[in-house]
């Protein structure tokens, strides 16, 4: 219970503040952040031979709790989703019962569902079929400003279950390190970055223990730490922390001796 306090401290006081956020903030952010993803990828393919992949964040099984009407954001059609209906959310807000996320209709088209209509089945990530190539990732993180105060930048992928760390400066990053990891599941995630849009995510402390969590690296209150419990066969392959992000211990030593304080953390 200690372990699950710990992980969880700053992610109750995020939730419980985004229930007076307001929900449209919260989804442009989301958009924003799978618009630029797109559009990244597309310049870098009209303009290079090697290709790249377009860079998602993690996918969400979800069931309605009831009967709902939604609108299909590429026609304006209105269809009926009736209650237990199992969707595929590819943006998650994580503005709880606040929230409004995106929804992936079996027919590949898209409608928006209030967060209070949704329970949280399992996490959908891809990284048990392999990584993004180190091109996809430079072009992403390059494609785009990510500024850090130190030469030192941290980008979790929450589809790919990996921890990416960069060196450089904004659209200059060079890829160093990466990790197998495990974020957070269902009823608590690893927030991404559409949740945090008036100051960025960073290194904000360090402690060599919390608890049992060795070399703690915190982004939020929640971090990286070694992997405690059972379940390390799914590092790099499914969520199952308490909205931290686990690593080996020889790997988030690493990250607790060599990333600075203050530096970039990319959530997404």
């Amino acid at each position: 219970m200690r372990k699950l306090r710990a992980c969880l401290v700053a992610l109750a006081s995020f939730v419980l503040a985004g229930t007076f956020a307001g929900t449209a903030s919260a989804s442009r952010a989301d958009k924003e952040l799978q618009v630029t993803a797109a559009k990244i990828a597309q310049e870098y393919n009209d303009s290079h031979p090697d290709k790249v992949e377009t860079v998602k964040t993690l996918h969400w099984i979800a069931r309605t709790t009831a009967n709902l009407k939604v609108t299909v954001e590429e026609t304006g059609e209105e269809v009926k989703l009736n209650a237990n209906k199992k969707v595929r959310v590819i943006q998650r807000d994580y503005h709880a019962m606040a929230g409004i996320s995106e929804i992936q209709l079996a027919e590949g088209q898209t409608c928006y569902i209030a967060n209070k209509y949704l329970t949280w089945v399992k996490p959908k990530a891809t990284g048990a079929s392999g990584d993004y190539s180190v091109t996809t990732k430079l072009a992403f993180v390059n494609g785009q400003r990510i500024v850090s105060s130190t030469d030192y930048m941290i980008w979790i992928s929450l589809d790919k279950q990996r921890v990416n760390v960069f060196t450089g400066s904004n659209r200059n990053w060079t890829l160093i390190k990466t990790y197998k990891a495990s974020s957070g599941a269902g009823e608590s995630p690893t927030l991404d970055n559409s949740f945090k849009t008036t100051r960025y995510y960073h290194v904000k402390w360090k402690k060599q223990a919390v608890d049992s969590m060795t070399w703690f690296t915190s982004f939020y209150g929640s971090g990286i730490h070694r992997f405690v419990g059972p379940g390390k066969k799914n590092m790099g392959k499914k969520p199952i922390s308490h909205s931290c992000v686990r690593v080996s211990n020889k790997n988030a030593k690493w990250i607790y001796e060599n990333v600075p304080l203050h530096s970039r953390v990319f959530i997404w």
